[in-house]
């Protein structure tokens, strides 16, 4: 009938592949050519034309998708940092409450992004349809939001260290965040940081474990005080130690020690981070300062194989800790475990001295696996 909006059979009822707890009960059917003449339904009308352009019908949707849709609803402005689900109620209540947020929206940087994305050659019924329709599911993977908006952050994991029967945790967390999509695969950049304070506060005894020893005629050597500060990208380990070199003398049928070396020294290394050939695992590229040192115990450091020893004994302890706190594989979720390139790394400070190790990446999905990470990114996260 002219002057009225022809309803379809299948837009007045619940469907659950578009939320029907949300839509209103009646959107006007697209194609329909007659004039509306209040607002709010000339809305609808292009809501409804975008709905069955963009999202695919109900009847193709199996029995157990479309309960879970029903239980999902919409998750509105996920994008934008709107968290929490939030039903909006169903007929009029349903309308007024969307219209509320849609008002809330326009007029901001993202309603402008929004609107020119969705097309600028558009008339202004299509573009706030296209729009609302965007609100509407912001949170499902594959619509009309921009690919630059889509992010999933990565809750904070506690890993365990054993430090000199001490227990210590390196805490790691990470966003994922889409630079581009096609139909067979996502890209994403990886940020995945590590607080490395508790490292820092336990260093000297994780240093101990590794490089104390008491030979009765050989070395001796005892850890003072270690140090492992920020200097962006790399970062300063700093370790004290005395140290004794011992010989035994055969005297009398018995062998008698005897102190040939003896002092105490500081020895700076430089630790910068890198990436292995894998592109899955950290190295750290070491460069040692000026040792200071007692005596002749400086000689023996700067250029024997005492020095070296020391110094690759700092730089392993510090890697293999390093390691462990940034494994992918205790961080991230398995939709893309073995699907990561680290590409960067460096130390850097996060505040009054704290070290902290962020490592850049990318990871290449598809769009199955990308929704699985948003599923197990949901349950991670509803677990805390």
């Amino acid at each position: 009938m002219k002057g009225k909006a022809v309803v379809s059979q299948q837009s007045t009822q619940k469907r659950a592949g578009t939320c029907g707890q949300v839509l209103p009960t009646r959107i006007p059917a697209p194609g329909a050519d007659a004039k509306v003449a209040d607002p709010i339904q000339r809305i609808w009308k292009t809501v409804g034309q975008t709905l069955v352009t963009h999202w695919p019908r109900a009847g193709d949707r199996q029995p157990e998708e479309k309960a879970g849709h029903q239980a999902k609803c919409v998750q509105i402005g996920a994008q934008r940092g709107w968290t929490a689900r939030e039903p909006l109620g169903r007929g009029t209540v349903g309308h007024v409450n969307l219209l509320v947020k849609l008002a809330a929206w326009i007029g901001t940087t993202e309603w402008e992004r929004t609107r020119e994305r969705i097309g600028s050659g558009w008339s202004w019924r299509r573009r706030l349809g296209g729009a609302l329709f965007c609100l509407l599911v912001a949170a499902t993977p594959g619509t009309c939001a921009d690919a630059k908006n889509v992010s999933f952050k990565i809750p904070p994991v506690k890993i365990p260290l054993t430090v000199k029967d001490q227990s210590i945790t390196i805490t790691a967390w990470a966003q994922i965040s889409m630079v581009s999509s096609n139909k067979d695969m996502q890209i994403f950049n990886l940020e995945l940081d590590a607080d490395l304070g508790e490292l820092q506060q336990n260093l000297t005894g994780l240093l101990s474990a590794q490089l104390d020893k008491d030979d009765r005629c050989g070395e001796r050597i005892q850890i003072q005080q270690a140090t492992l500060v920020p200097a962006y990208p790399a970062s300063i380990a700093t370790v004290q130690l005395h140290f004794e070199r011992w010989a035994c003398i055969k005297a009398f049928g018995k062998q008698q020690p005897k102190k040939l070396v003896a002092g105490n020294a500081m020895i700076p290394l430089k630790l910068t981070p890198a990436v292995e050939q894998d592109n899955t695992e950290l190295k750290l590229v070491p460069e040692v300062g000026t040792i200071q040192a007692d005596g002749s115990l400086g000689e023996l450091l700067r250029s024997g194989a005492v020095g070296e020893m020391i110094q690759e004994k700092i730089r392993s302890s510090i890697l293999s800790a390093l390691q462990k706190g940034t494994n992918l594989g205790a961080t991230l979720p398995p939709a893309v475990q073995g699907y990561v390139r680290i590409e960067n790394a460096a130390f850097k400070d996060a505040g009054s001295g704290r070290l902290q190790v962020e490592l850049d990446g990318q990871v290449r999905i598809t769009k199955e696996q990308a929704q699985m990470l948003s599923e197990q990114v949901k349950e991670r996260i509803g677990k805390k």
